[in-house]
């Protein structure tokens, strides 16, 4: 039997994906005391290591302006559920903040089609610290960094080789992901070996589309969000394709992130084309590699 969680599903106000990054948070501390932990955030950001982690406030006022916070590490534009961790801290010195290990529900994900926002994230979590046993349950939203700040992350619109830029095609060698992804999954993306990917209105992967925006005059990304269903379980698949550079041997990244969203504990998958070649449109010119 399916394990489900209904803290948070599409449906239940508070977990929807509009509004600025917010963490509501229930913590219970080793004695049986109750804390309430209400944070603004901001976009995920990536850390030293390069791992993608979401602050409730931002780690930068834990200990100066702040006095509670938590973070945790998180898989971008990945819906579903799956393990993860991060840090409670409840005051004091920040470098003593909790270790925490957490289960996310990524519960709804939109592609805005927006060149600032262009991800929008929902969910619950729930777990429990590594050092005096409280536990912690609660819901959020966040969004990918501003992709109008000089800081833009790899969700953000990508450099074609040219400016402007010109309609690649790529051609898919190699899928991976097949194994792990339901037939669902792989039937409706990993059915066409052709990546067409203009610089604005709609990318194609086979049978499938994607939308795309333009930043900056040159640069592009392209995405989507869809339902489906997996045994009569509700699933969404987040589409992701930006421009490659077979001039400087960076070809195109396609992948697509999946994974229920009823709350259930069910795992999550993704499938991506491995091995890309360059046909047209890839290089320095419109119409050469």
């Amino acid at each position: 039997m399916r394990a489900v969680r209904s803290l948070c599903v599409l449906t239940v106000a508070g977990c929807g994906v509009s509004g600025p990054p917010h963490l509501s948070l229930s913590i219970t501390l080793a004695d049986g005391s109750q804390q309430r932990l209400e944070a603004p955030g901001e976009g995920w950001q990536y850390d030293s290591l390069g791992s993608a982690f979401m602050s409730w406030p931002p780690t930068s006022g834990w200990g100066t302006d702040v006095d509670r916070g938590l973070f945790v590490n998180i898989i971008p534009t990945q819906p579903g559920s799956y393990p993860s961790s991060g840090a409670l801290y409840l005051g004091g010195d920040f470098r003593n903040a909790e270790p925490v290990l957490v289960t996310l529900r990524m519960t709804d994900v939109q592609w805005t089609g927006t060149t600032e926002f262009p991800y929008l994230y929902a969910g619950s979590l729930e777990g429990s610290g590594q050092l005096t046993g409280l536990t912690l349950e609660g819901t959020f939203r966040f969004r990918n960094q501003s992709c109008n700040s000089l800081d833009r992350s790899s969700d953000c619109p990508w450099g074609f080789p040219t400016n402007p830029p010109h309609t690649q095609v790529w051609e898919v060698a190699e899928w991976m992901g097949l194994d792990t992804c339901p037939a669902e999954l792989s039937s409706r993306f990993a059915v066409g070996d052709r990546i067409t990917l203009p610089p604005t209105g709609e990318a194609t992967v086979g049978s499938h589309t994607a939308s795309c925006i333009v930043q900056d005059g040159y640069k592009g990304l392209c995405g989507a969000t869809e339902s489906f269903e997996v045994d009569g379980v509700p699933w969404l698949a987040v589409t992701r394709l930006r421009p490659g550079n077979s001039y400087l041997g960076e070809p195109t990244q396609f992948s697509v992130r999946a994974g229920p969203v009823d709350g259930s504990d069910e795992g999550a998958c993704v499938l991506y084309a491995s091995i890309v070649n360059p046909v047209q449109g890839t290089g320095l010119t419109p119409d050469g590699i």
